[in-house]
């Protein structure tokens, strides 16, 4: 009896932790091989679908309004949720209920922009 109270003290705690998902892996503007992306008036996809995205953060820092969509949408200057630097609307965060494993596409809708990813993996 005491051996097998043993196995199961030693056994079940390493069961649950094998079963976390540690999301402990940054990446940065993964889609730009880690430069800012220039989004202008054509859609580019920002970040791609990832299974194992845990979250994600997207910024705008130029200044410039972008507005972005997911993968079931293309966005235009009226369809999308803006993004615009130096506003209160400068960035969005996902997490993996609501979006961040999925493919984000963004296009400006004036001037060039500038957008920052930074992602965390599994």
């Amino acid at each position: 009896m005491t051996w097998f109270i043993l196995f199961l003290t030693l056994v079940i705690p390493s069961l649950a932790m094998s079963q976390e998902r540690p999301c402990n892996t940054k990446m940065t503007n993964v889609v730009g091989l880690g430069e800012d992306l220039t989004v202008s008036s054509t859609a580019i996809i920002v970040m791609s679908a990832n299974n194992k995205r845990c979250s994600a953060i997207i910024l705008e820092t130029s200044g410039n309004e972008v507005r972005c969509t997911g993968p079931k949408q293309t966005p235009t200057a009226d369809i999308g949720f803006p993004l615009k630097g130096g506003t209160d609307h400068a960035g969005i965060a996902l997490d993996s209920r609501d979006g961040a494993k999925e493919e984000t596409i963004c296009i400006a809708t004036g001037s060039d922009a500038t957008i920052a990813v930074v992602e965390t993996l599994e």
